[in-house]
């Protein structure tokens, strides 16, 4: 759907799609990047699409929109790295990055630094004990980087940028939300036969992809027998007949997973229970 979206933009503009953004050496795939090359600008765009990721998605980009206009969604992959290109062209003394959490901000995450010669590399202090060994900065102390994501790097990271002891600082915010690539071994489809009874009612089957559901979207297959809402699929098939296969498939933005489960293999033993 993204890509039907952006394939009617009409611009003069150098739009690319789901490129990674260059000479950052980040593997990270923005909906959008656009190269002005002229102003040594790099801009990002993230599309959100309401009816496909529903209130989730409109909720999360109001949040991640909210008090600063710099604020575009980066997609990050469990164990791969996160970039965080800064956009200002002023000299700076140093760069406080703030990671939110909740309600609670958390100073001093870490403070870029930059040195008197240029060559020399940009100076990290201050660091968290959960970021340490995992952060890498650019010379100019312009581009963060956090390795080996976790799900617990997901937020909203700022960066305040200050010119002079005597001003307030300038501000960019990048959220973050962290994904896995979901594998077959994520999902979980467990059976409800509570309305079942000698053949006759009704069993749900309710997949699950456990701590990884942040913007997932379900589905099932096939749709004979059975009504699907969701995570959750309800079937009035007889378990006192033919076996019947059904798949729940899950997809996040940066992966999908499918698993097949047998209905009398995943509801017989709970059927037993429920009708002994």
């Amino acid at each position: 759907m993204e890509s039907q979206i952006l394939s009617k933009q009409s611009t003069s503009l150098p739009i690319g799609q789901y490129q990674m953004v260059p000479n950052t050496g980040s593997q990270l795939r923005p909906d959008i990047v656009i190269r002005l090359e002229d102003q040594k600008k790099v801009i990002m765009g993230d599309i959100t699409i309401p009816f496909k990721n529903r209130k989730t998605a409109m909720k999360e980009t109001r949040e991640c929109s909210s008090g600063d206009g710099n604020a575009v969604n980066m997609k990050g992959i469990l164990g791969r790295s996160a970039t965080f290109l800064l956009n200002t062209s002023e000299q700076f003394r140093k760069i406080s990055w703030i990671r939110t959490k909740g309600k609670r901000d958390l100073e001093n995450f870490v403070v870029a630094i930059p040195r008197k010669d240029p060559e020399e590399r940009c100076e990290l202090n201050d660091q968290l004990l959960a970021y340490r060994g995992r952060l890498s900065v650019s010379k100019d102390c312009k581009t963060l980087q956090i390795n080996n994501l976790s799900q617990e790097d997901s937020g909203p990271y700022t960066a305040q940028i200050w010119i002079a002891d005597d001003k307030d600082p300038i501000s960019e915010t990048f959220p973050l939300m962290v994904y896995k690539r979901l594998l077959e071994a994520d999902l979980e489809i467990v059976c409800d036969p509570k309305d079942y009874r000698g053949g006759n009612g009704t069993l749900q089957l309710n997949c699950s992809a456990g701590s990884w559901e942040d913007d997932a979207t379900f589905s099932w297959a096939p749709a004979s027998m059975s009504e699907s809402t969701g995570r959750s699929l309800v079937t009035w098939h007889n378990l006192e007949g033919n076996d019947l296969n059904f798949t729940c498939k899950v997809e996040n933005p940066v992966s999908t997973a499918s698993k097949t489960v047998s209905v009398w293999k995943n509801c017989s033993t709970g059927v037993s229970n429920n009708t002994g």
